[in-house]
């Protein structure tokens, strides 16, 4: 297998959507994964500038360019595309890319839609986990007290000379028991 099919192989086949762009972000090429993303074919995507396939991007699109003059790779995983109306959650990594003497762009986008998602219910379940280890953290702490306060009163009761005066350790008694201390 030459070396050109084997890269339009792999190209063809990873489930990476990849661009590549010319230095004025017009598509060069679009792999297969690329054309369902946006919902168009290679055919329709090549000749297009970058612009004309996505209406808004949470990034400014000409940052994209870059990697030409840094010579470095740029990734960043908390995209937004809104292609065709609809906001395409990505991480998109721009490569600088030298092809046919051209110094190219190569941009790799990969969803993270669903995994976003599913990190954030991940860390809220944790969340909630902690907030009800404090809670009952929390109550135990506040018992105990008031179960010495109950005990005291209980105490103070019994020692007190009039009878008349345990009406007063009674209402603290019954309002330790409501609270739960008893």
């Amino acid at each position: 297998m030459a070396n050109c099919e084997l890269t339009d192989a792999i190209l063809n086949n990873v489930v990476t959507a990849t661009l590549m762009l010319n230095e004025g972000l017009t598509v060069q090429y679009a792999n297969p994964s690329a054309e369902q993303l946006f919902s168009q074919s290679s055919k329709r995507l090549v000749g297009c500038h970058l612009s004309q396939i996505i209406q808004h991007a949470s990034l400014d699109l000409a940052l994209l360019t870059q990697p030409l003059q840094s010579g470095q790779s740029i990734t960043d995983s908390d995209v937004t595309f809104v292609v065709d109306g609809k906001p395409l959650l990505l991480e998109v990594t721009v490569s600088p890319l030298s092809w046919n003497k051209e110094l190219m762009l190569l941009i790799e986008m990969r969803k993270i839609g669903q995994q976003k998602r599913l990190t954030q219910e991940l860390n809220q379940h944790a969340q909630q986990q902690a907030a009800k280890l404090l809670v009952r953290g929390l109550a135990h702490e506040i018992k105990n007290p008031l179960g010495g306060l109950r005990g005291a009163a209980q105490l103070l009761s019994k020692m007190l000379p009039d009878p008349s005066l345990n009406e007063y350790t009674n209402i603290i008694i019954e309002q330790l028991i409501g609270s739960g201390s008893g």
